[in-house]
C-alpha cells in the first residue's frame, strides 16, 4: 500500500527524484510502513539516454517560446480583456495585490501604442506581456465562461477549445514573455541610458506569484518553487532587495516604490512557503534585504485591506523561515527546538489584528461595509480564511517533521506525546475549516451567489485537506487516541466527500490534486487497522507513565505500541510554555461548534487557543517601517526608514 499511495502523494506536487524534505505526506506515509521500502527515489545521471516515456499532452498547446508578434497576436480584444481584467481584480486580486490603478493605466499605455503601431520610438515591453497574461490566466472560470466563444474566435475560429485549454494558453504566453525578456539580456547591452533590458524587471517579478499560484493549483508545486527562485535571482539583479528610499538610488515615482516592494515580498512570502510545503531550503535570508513593510499610515489602508493582509504574511514568512533554519535542516533537531519554533507561530496567531481573529464582531463588519467599498467583507473573509488555513497547516506539519523523522537520538516521552497530541488536533480543526469553508461556498452560491473563499477554492484548501486527512490517519495509526477515534474516522469520511466533490466541479488539471487526493485516502481508509479501536490497544494512557523515559519515533509499531526497550534518561524537557501550557486548551476533548457568521459564513476551528478566537489588539511594534531580523525570526521594524548601504 504505501508505494501506491507514496507514488499519488508525490506526484500530487512534484516528479519521481525530486527532493521532498522532512514533514511532508511521504514522511507521514512512510512511518506508518513497514520500512522496507527506501522513502526517497533519486533522480540518475550516470545514463546518456532514458527509458523512453508515455506520450503526454502538453501542458498547453501554446508553445512557451515565441517571438513577440506571435504574443500581440494572442491578446484579445480591449473589450474582452478589459472585463477579464476587472474580474481578476474584483475575484481574485485579493491574493496578489496588483496596484489596480496602476495596472489599468499601463493597459491604456499598451492599447494606443497597438491601436497606432506605425507610430515609432515605443514597443511593448516582454515583462509587462509576462504580467498581463499572467493576470488573464488568473481571471476566475465563469467570466471566461462568459467570453468563451468570442475569445476562441478571435484566437483561432475554434469554439471547441475549452476553459482550461484557454487559461494554459495564457499561461503560456505569460511564461513565454519571460522568457523572451530573459533573452532580451544575452543581446549586445545598449549604450543609451534610456532604453536597458533590465526595464520591466520589476514586473516580472509581480507576475510570478500568479503564475506560482497557477502552477500549485494544478499540482506542480515543485515547478512553482522553481520558478520563484529564479524570479528572486532575477529580483536581486535589479536591486529590488534594498529599499527603494535607499538614499544611493535616484529618486524613485510612488508608483515605482510601491510596486519594488510589493514584488520584493510576494516573491520572499512564497519562496518561504513552497520551501516550507517541500521540506527544501529557502533562497532569501532575512540578512541580505532592508525593503520596508507594507505602509499602514496610508489614510486609504483600510479600503485597500491588501497592505495589512501582506503585512502579517510577511510575520508569518518570517518565523517560517526560522523553521526551515532549526527543523529542516540536514541535522535532526531535538523536540524541544520544535516546540520552541512552535510557540512563535502561537504567538503570531495571539496578535492578529483584530480583523482577522476567527470571532470578528458582526457589528464591526457592518461598519466597514457601510464606510468602504461593497467588495470589503469579502476580501476581509478571504484574508481570514487563508491565513488561519496557512496558520494550521504550518503548525501541523511542524510536528508532522518532529515525529516521523530518522536519524534522532531519543527523545522524552512526554515530548513525543505533545507533538503528536498537537498535529492531531490540528490536523482535525484544519479538516473542519476546509470542510466548513467549502460546503458553506457551496450552500450561500446556490442561495444567493454570494462568493465565499471556497467558491474560488485555491490550492492551500485543496492541499491543506489532503495533507491534514493523511496526517490524522498516520498519525492515529502510530500514536492511537482512543477519544478522538470516532470523530477522526468521520472527518477523514467528510474529507474524501469534500475533495469528490472538488474534483467533479473542477475541470483537468486543476482538479489533479484533489482526484489523488481521493485515491489515497480510499486507500487508507479501506485499511481498517487505523480505524477505532479500544484502549487495550493502546493509547497514550496505556503507555509508560514517566515522562522521563525516551523514546524515538520509530519505537512505535503500526498498532501504537512501543517496541524497543526503553531508556530511562533524558535531556531536559523544554520551558512549560513551549511545551504543556503550549497547548492550553488544545487537547481537551470537547469541541466547539463551528460559528458560522451571518455575512462572511466564517467556521472558527475547535479546539483554538482562546488567545486566537478573542479580540487582540497589534501588537504596539508590531507592522510598522523598515523590516529587520528580531529574535522570534521575523521581522520587527524601526520607524525611520534606513538608507545605509
Amino acid at each position: 500500500m504505501y508505494d501506491t499511495t507514496s507514488t499519488l502523494a508525490q506526484l500530487s506536487i512534484s516528479h519521481h527524484g525530486e527532493y521532498i524534505g522532512r514533514g511532508s505526506l511521504i514522511c507521514a506515509l512512510h512511518s506508518i510502513s513497514a520500512g522496507k521500502t527506501p522513502r526517497f527515489l533519486y533522480a540518475k545521471s550516470t545514463d546518456s539516454t532514458s527509458i523512453s516515456r508515455e506520450s503526454k499532452a502538453p501542458f498547453s498547446a501554446y508553445p512557451m517560446s515565441s517571438g513577440m508578434e506571435d504574443l500581440i497576436r494572442n491578446i484579445p480584444p480591449m473589450v474582452v480583456s478589459n472585463a477579464l481584467i476587472q474580474s481578476f481584480f474584483t475575484q481574485v486580486n485579493w491574493r496578489f495585490g496588483v496596484p489596480d490603478q496602476w495596472f489599468l493605466s499601463a493597459c491604456t499605455q499598451m492599447w494606443k501604442v497597438l491601436q497606432y503601431p506605425e507610430a515609432r520610438g515605443y514597443q511593448i515591453n516582454a515583462n509587462w506581456l509576462s504580467l498581463f497574461f499572467a493576470v488573464l490566466a488568473s481571471t476566475p472560470p465563469e467570466t471566461l465562461h462568459f467570453y468563451h466563444q468570442q475569445i476562441n474566435q478571435f484566437h483561432s475560429g475554434d469554439t471547441n477549445r475549452t476553459l482550461e485549454s484557454i487559461m494554459d494558453d495564457f499561461f503560456a504566453c505569460s511564461v513565454a514573455a519571460r522568457r523572451l525578456a530573459e533573452e532580451e539580456h544575452l543581446k549586445q547591452p545598449s549604450l543609451s541610458l534610456m532604453n536597458s533590458a533590465a526595464d520591466g524587471t520589476v514586473l516580472g517579478c509581480l507576475a510570478v506569484p500568479l503564475l506560482c499560484c497557477y502552477l500549485a493549483e494544478r499540482g506542480r508545486v515543485s515547478e512553482a518553487w522553481k520558478l520563484a527562485g529564479n524570479a528572486i535571482r532575477n529580483a536581486e539583479a535589479v536591486g529590488m532587495h534594498r529599499d527603494p528610499a535607499w538614499r544611493q538610488w535616484q529618486i524613485m515615482s510612488e508608483d515605482e516604490r510601491l510596486l519594488r516592494r510589493r514584488a520584493w515580498w510576494g516573491l520572499v512570502i512564497w519562496d518561504m512557503l513552497y520551501s516550507f510545503l517541500l521540506g527544501r531550503p529557502k533562497m532569501i535570508r532575512k540578512e541580505i534585504f532592508d525593503v520596508a513593510l507594507p505602509s499602514l499610515d496610508d489614510p486609504d489602508v483600510n479600503q485597500d485591506p491588501f497592505n495589512l493582509y501582506q503585512a502579517v504574511l510577511i510575520q508569518l514568512s518570517g518565523i517560517v523561515g526560522e523553521a526551515l533554519e532549526k527543523c529542516f535542516s540536514v541535522e535532526y533537531p531535538n523536540c524541544s527546538v520544535f516546540f520552541e519554533v512552535d510557540q512563535k507561530f502561537h504567538q503570531w496567531g495571539r496578535h492578529l489584528p483584530p480583523q482577522f481573529q476567527c470571532e470578528y464582531d458582526d457589528n464591526s463588519s457592518q461598519q466597514h461595509s457601510n464606510n468602504y467599498e461593497a467588495g470589503y467583507l469579502s476580501t476581509l473573509a478571504r484574508h481570514r480564511y487563508t491565513l488561519h488555513t496557512w496558520y494550521l497547516l504550518i503548525r501541523m506539519k511542524l510536528h508532522i517533521a518532529s515525529i516521523t523523522g530518522q536519524g534522532r537520538t531519543p527523545q522524552r516521552r512526554s515530548h513525543i506525546e505533545e507533538s503528536r497530541r498537537l498535529c492531531t488536533v490540528f490536523a482535525m480543526d484544519l479538516i473542519r475549516l476546509q470542510c466548513e469553508t467549502w460546503e458553506n461556498a457551496l450552500q450561500r452560491k446556490t442561495d444567493s451567489g454570494y462568493d465565499l473563499p471556497g467558491s474560488h477554492w485555491f490550492f492551500e484548501g485543496c492541499f491543506a485537506l489532503f495533507e491534514a486527512a493523511v496526517a490524522l490517519v498516520t498519525t492515529l495509526t502510530r500514536y492511537p487516541w482512543p477519544e478522538k477515534a470516532g470523530e477522526a474516522e468521520q472527518l477523514i469520511d467528510r474529507a474524501v466527500v469534500v475533495l469528490t466533490q472538488v474534483v467533479r466541479a473542477e475541470e483537468g488539471k486543476k482538479g489533479e490534486i484533489a482526484r489523488m487526493a481521493v485515491e489515497v485516502l480510499t486507500s487508507l481508509a479501506n485499511e481498517h487497522w487505523w480505524r477505532a479501536r479500544s484502549p487495550s490497544h493502546g493509547s497514550p494512557s496505556s503507555l509508560e507513565d514517566d515522562p522521563g523515559v525516551l523514546l524515538h519515533p520509530g519505537m512505535y509499531n503500526n498498532h501504537g505500541q512501543i517496541a524497543t526497550q526503553l531508556s530511562s534518561s533524558a535531556p531536559p524537557p523544554p520551558h512549560p510554555a513551549q511545551s504543556v501550557a503550549l497547548i492550553g486548551d488544545l487537547a481537551s476533548p470537547g469541541h466547539a461548534h463551528a460559528q458560522l457568521y451571518h455575512h462572511h459564513q466564517w467556521y472558527a476551528p475547535s479546539n483554538y487557543e482562546p488567545s486566537l478566537i478573542a479580540h487582540h489588539q497589534p501588537h504596539p511594534n508590531t507592522l510598522r517601517g523598515v523590516a529587520s531580523a528580531t529574535e522570534d525570526g521575523g521581522y520587527d521594524v524601526d520607524s525611520s526608514n534606513k538608507g545605509a548601504i
